[in-house]
């Protein structure tokens, strides 16, 4: 008889969660439609997981586990490691891999999951490659991806709905990241130097300033000039010094504080007009970038 297939597993739905881990995420991305990648915040007990695979490419990132004892298996290989803060495990998409977490308190970690046909996209455009495959990795530092991780997290802590031309960026990094470190490709990736054309550039920054109060994607930027995401990004930040997105909240901050000093607008109206869907989340992003809220910059200005 042949091997019993194991059981795959859709990790962005709840049913699925229920199955594998004894608590549901406390924080999570679910229902805010980001593209390509889902981002899990758990906070779980000592438990054991079945032999399973998952239909995501899953990567875990420890972030508060001093205390817990990783039991994994991968394809037939086992592995039994203490967790370290930022320590990461990658768990392609459909690979079969069970375990037993062993710890004497709850412990955090956050699971990022890219679809395979989000990371093939990125590759394909990137490196013109169809046949690239992730390599299962047991636990091992990487602080770029669990900078990533953070920062995802940190998005979803502070107002709930973080920019999507942020998140593509991240999305596009970690992808980019994984596919140089750990995955089936071999060649090296073309670097460019000197920035974007300063016509590209001007086109670019024209578009970013004329949708101040509307959603920005990277794919429609990328678009414009005829680059991968990931190529875009690095030239870019080559030209401006910043990122894409970090270039539109400087944009929006600047136009938020000209709204704000004429006081024609109501403060609700102002973050409308800057491109933010409430309230709420325009003065936690004011405030983070000027140490003033909102109120108190129209007060004191």
């Amino acid at each position: 008889m042949g091997k019993r297939r194991q059981q795959s597993f859709d990790l962005t739905q709840e049913k699925s969660l229920s199955t594998i881990f004894p608590r549901q995420p406390w924080l999570t991305s679910h229902e805010l439609g980001w593209d390509g990648i889902q981002v899990q915040c758990h906070r779980q007990p000592a438990y054991e997981f079945p032999e399973m695979s998952c239909q995501q490419h899953a990567i875990l990132v420890g972030t508060n586990t001093s205390d817990l004892t990783m039991d994994h298996t991968i394809l037939g290989k086992r592995q039994i490691s203490q967790v370290m803060d930022g320590e990461i495990a990658t768990i392609p998409a459909n690979v079969d891999n069970k375990g037993n977490c062993i710890s004497t308190r709850d412990y955090d970690f956050i699971v990022l999951l890219l679809t395979p046909f989000q990371f093939a996209n990125i590759a394909r455009e990137a490196l013109d490659c169809d046949c690239i495959e992730l390599i299962p990795h047991f636990l091992q530092p990487d602080p770029l991806i669990h900078g990533i991780a953070l920062a995802f997290k940190s998005e979803l802590e502070l107002q709930k709905q973080a920019n999507q031309l942020y998140v593509d960026s991240l999305t596009t990094s970690l992808s980019i990241h994984l596919i140089k470190n750990y995955s089936t490709f071999k060649r090296s990736l073309q670097e460019y130097e000197g920035g974007l054309s300063r016509y590209k550039l001007k086109e670019v920054i024209e578009y970013i300033n004329s949708h101040i109060d509307r959603e920005i994607k990277l794919a429609e930027l990328a678009t414009m000039v005829d680059m991968s995401k990931y190529y875009f990004l690095r030239l870019f930040k080559q030209s401006m010094g910043v990122t894409p997105h970090q270039y539109l909240i400087q944009q929006r901050m600047e136009k938020a504080k000209q709204l704000l000093k004429q006081e024609k607008l109501s403060i609700v109206e102002v973050a409308a007009e800057c491109g933010f869907s409430n309230q709420s989340h325009f003065a936690k992003v004011f405030n983070k970038n000027t140490g003033l809220t909102p109120r108190a910059y129209r007060k004191n200005r």
